[in-house]
Order: C-alpha cells, then sequence, then structure tokens
C-alpha cells in the first residue's frame, strides 16, 4: 500500500458518518471512531465557570421521522 493510500485510508475510517453502523467495524476501528466521538464531545463540552454554562438546560427537538414501534395505538393489551 503506497503513501497516499494509506493516508487516504486512515482519512476514511477518521471521518464520522452519522449513517454508519457502527456494529459492523472492526475493534480498531470501532476504537478510533469513539476517540473521535469523546474528543469532538470534550471539545464542546460545556463546564461549570465557562462562559455560556447553563445548569440543566432542556431542550425540545422537532421529529425527525416518525416512530411507529413508540406510537400508544401500537400498544397491546397483555
Amino acid at each position: 500500500m503506497s503513501l497516499e493510500e494509506s493516508l487516504a485510508r486512515n482519512d476514511e475510517i477518521d471521518k464520522l458518518d452519522p449513517e454508519e453502523d457502527l456494529n459492523k467495524l472492526d475493534d480498531e476501528t470501532l476504537r478510533r471512531k469513539k476517540s473521535i466521538m469523546e474528543d469532538t464531545f470534550e471539545k464542546n463540552l460545556k463546564k461549570p465557570g465557562d462562559p455560556g454554562f447553563e445548569y440543566d438546560v432542556q431542550m425540545d427537538f422537532d421529529e425527525v421521522e416518525a416512530c411507529e414501534w413508540d406510537s400508544e395505538e401500537s400498544e397491546q393489551e397483555f
């Protein structure tokens, strides 16, 4: 494998895709992706004393897609 191919492969592995099924990855690739996610989380984390820190922020998010499995209509009596 050439240097360029190796670098391209590493860039592909280090890319985070929200649609990617992480259950299908090998252990090393999964470890690398989790490390990247952890680093991103830590960079965005606001701690007490940081500018803009707010305790117990609660937000409502718009529904992206329907979740029929979670609707009350589909519940059956046991």
